[in-house]
């Protein structure tokens, strides 16, 4: 089967993301504010703040703290926050840049062109952050080429001799270096799709591989595997362990007479059933056919014994809401220090065999006799 190329994220994937995104647009907000106000007073006071600056600073600072506040006290406001953060944040490099190339700076100095300029990536950056991968390319190339549209004009009209100040070589050097982020970002964004692609298969696999497709209960495989490691636990810690084989009596009975549909209606419902009587710490299985296994963990004999027999209470004194009663039998059998899990599930087997022999509906704890 051919892999599927990843998918943009919907709105309902963007919904799962949703907190994530929140807390980072605060983070960012709130960095992008204690920034603002941090190189505004510096420069103000070392006399390097040019006249953009000083119009530019505060509403930036207003813009990012008011969006902080909104999303704080309104987290439904986030996809209109970061869109009025991220278009603020391009408006203002934009700007900036085209003053610096069309001369329309009078004040400027080669420190104010290396700020810009270590700024300028965080663009490209926050598109990637706050929009879906091809809306981002998108966004990515529009800034760019309205960057980059003026600098051709200008080299068109002036030569090269209009590219020969400091100022002007810096930004058009800068601009060579945008494909290179716009593409590493898409790289990285494509990069991280396949991964959570592959993430999202190698779940599902792992599901198939080791959840009984109907009911839903740990398969033979994935029950078997968890059998070894209690055994293997309890031998090593000296801890009690228990092995339960449940059989539904007459089972096909009820194929034959109802069909497969209420069948397997059947063994979904007693496995949710059998579920609410167990402890999170006990596994249950589905052995094969109409058979279950549960593995109880710290259960001494004697309360592996009365787990069983309450579990076939359980069911045979409810309210069944299939056509027909069901009743179980089940087999017992109790952890040795030499066993192994083939040895374990055979004497329940055997106890099992007895319980349905003697009648059904009953409990069979393994002995020798």
């Amino acid at each position: 089967m051919k892999p599927s190329s990843p998918k943009a994220p919907s709105h309902r994937t963007s919904a799962t993301f949703y907190p994530f995104k929140l807390r980072i647009l605060k983070l960012l907000l709130t960095c992008g504010v204690s920034a603002l106000l941090a190189i505004w007073a510096l420069e103000s006071l070392s006399g390097l703040i040019i006249q953009l600056d000083r119009v530019a600073y505060p509403i930036m600072a207003a813009v990012y703290a008011s969006s902080l506040i909104a999303i704080s006290l309104r987290p439904q406001t986030l996809f209109i926050a970061e869109k009025i953060s991220f278009v603020t944040l391009a408006l203002y490099v934009i700007i900036q840049l085209l003053s610096i190339v069309l001369d329309l700076q009078t004040d400027s100095s080669l420190y104010s062109i290396a700020t810009m300029v270590q700024w300028v990536p965080l663009v490209y950056m926050t598109a990637f952050i706050f929009f879906e991968t091809r809306h981002a390319i998108g966004i990515s190339i529009i800034i760019y080429l309205t960057l980059l549209v003026p600098i051709i004009a200008l080299l068109l009209l002036g030569g090269l001799a209009s590219a020969q100040s400091d100022s002007h070589a810096i930004v058009i050097n800068l601009l060579w270096a945008h494909p290179v982020y716009i593409v590493a970002l898409t790289s990285i964004a494509w990069l991280k799709a396949h991964l959570v692609a592959a993430r999202d298969d190698a779940s599902v696999m792992s599901t198939a591989a080791n959840v009984d497709y109907l009911t839903g209960v740990a398969n033979r495989r994935a029950a078997a595997h968890a059998l070894q490691a209690a055994l293997a636990e309890a031998q090593m810690m000296g801890k009690d362990l228990a092995a339960l084989l449940i059989d539904i009596d007459h089972f096909k009975q009820i194929n034959d007479r109802f069909g497969h549909d209420v069948g397997d209606s059947v063994l979904i419902d007693l496995a949710a059933a059998l579920r609410r009587q167990l402890r999170d710490s006990d596994t249950l299985g589905r052995w094969g056919g109409e058979e279950f296994i549960v593995i109880a963990r710290q259960v001494a004999p004697a309360e592996a014994a009365a787990l069983a027999d309450r579990l076939r209470l359980s069911i045979a004194q409810r309210p069944a809401p299939q056509p027909a009663p069901i009743t179980l039998s089940l087999g017992v059998s109790s952890a040795r220090p030499d066993d192994t899990p083939e040895s374990l599930v055979k004497r329940a087997d055997e106890a099992l065999y007895r319980a349905k022999q003697g009648g059904r509906n009953r409990v069979e704890v393994w002995s020798a006799e």
